[in-house]
């Protein structure tokens, strides 16, 4: 589009700009003439006659007449109502109050980064996003159970990374016992060593019952395997056997 200023001159070199603007117009091929607004060009009336806020200049046609806003009562498709297209020429569909947006996910696994990703936000009547837990038949810890017997009890209930939650273990014996976990993997028969230890503790006698949890709902992490060893002595490398027929032993893990 080109314009062309046209401006008034002083001798005393000030530009004094006079109440028209040229505005080739690419439809017609000729100008249209923007004229000035103020109090003196009966700006003020005019303005509010044609339910606009005066900017300082109105279109005029090449013939001076004034090219009226486009307002509920007068505006069509074919005029002057303004729509919305998207990259490929569509136009985006909306009512005279409301525009319909739809947004798709970035790539094809519904994932994006986070500078491409949608803001989620909390309403503005809540503090946190509220969860209420719901029942699965598939996804929660998997479990070792073991009745140990008279030996060191070694097994690798899981081989390859994994997460360790926690333990449920009864002993209706009056003999304490101990378990331990390892980070290790298959072929562990290491109960005489310390390599690899993560954790361990006491298993109370008398028909005592022991819950543990580990490290809360956060587990505890192992990144070769999931080893365990049951005995009835005390320290990281006993071998002593533990008591037979006595316990039950319940390990989860992920």
């Amino acid at each position: 589009m080109h314009k062309f200023w046209i401006w008034s001159y002083t001798a005393v070199l000030f530009a004094i700009p006079i109440y028209a603007v040229a505005d080739y117009n690419a439809t017609t091929g000729g100008p249209t003439i923007f004229r000035a607004f103020d109090a003196t060009h009966g700006g003020t009336s005019l303005c509010a006659a044609a339910n606009m806020q005066c900017q300082g200049i109105v279109p005029i046609t090449s013939a001076g007449a004034e090219i009226v806003p486009a307002t509920a009562a007068n505006q069509t498709n074919a005029s002057q109502k303004s729509q919305i297209v998207d990259g490929s020429g569509n136009v985006i569909a909306s009512t005279s109050n409301a525009l319909n947006v739809n947004v798709n996910n970035a790539n094809a696994n519904g994932q994006a980064v986070m500078a491409s990703s949608s803001p989620v936000v909390i309403a503005s009547n809540q503090s946190a996003v509220p969860v209420a837990p719901q029942a699965a038949t598939s996804g929660g810890a998997s479990s070792y159970h073991v009745l140990p017997v008279a030996s060191d009890n070694h097994a690798v209930p899981k081989n390859g990374a994994g997460t360790a939650y926690g333990i449920f273990v009864t002993n209706n014996s009056a003999t304490k016992n101990y378990f331990r976990l390892y980070d290790a993997g298959t072929g562990f028969n290491g109960c005489n060593s310390a390599t690899g230890i993560i954790l361990g503790g006491e298993i109370p006698p008398t028909d005592s019952g022991v819950a543990i949890s580990f490290a809360g709902a956060v587990g505890v992490a192992f990144s070769t395997g999931l080893s365990v060893c049951i005995t009835s002595g005390y320290g990281d490398t006993d071998t002593t056997n533990a008591t037979a027929s006595a316990m039950s032993f319940n390990l989860f893990y992920k």
